[in-house]
């Protein structure tokens, strides 16, 4: 996205100096914030809630 006005681009700058996400964020990221819809019972799969 291309930005057009003052706030836009003063987001852009900002954004350039965030640092890189590290693998320990990932992880934290798919544990904690991604709902488990499946549950293993025996050597079947089953859809949990939706």
């Amino acid at each position: 996205m291309k930005p057009r006005n003052k706030f836009q681009q003063h987001v852009l700058e900002l954004s350039r100096r965030l640092s890189r996400i590290t693998e320990p964020q990932k992880r934290w990221a798919y544990k904690h914030y991604f709902d488990h819809i499946a549950k293993r019972n025996g050597s079947i799969f089953e859809d949990g809630p939706m």
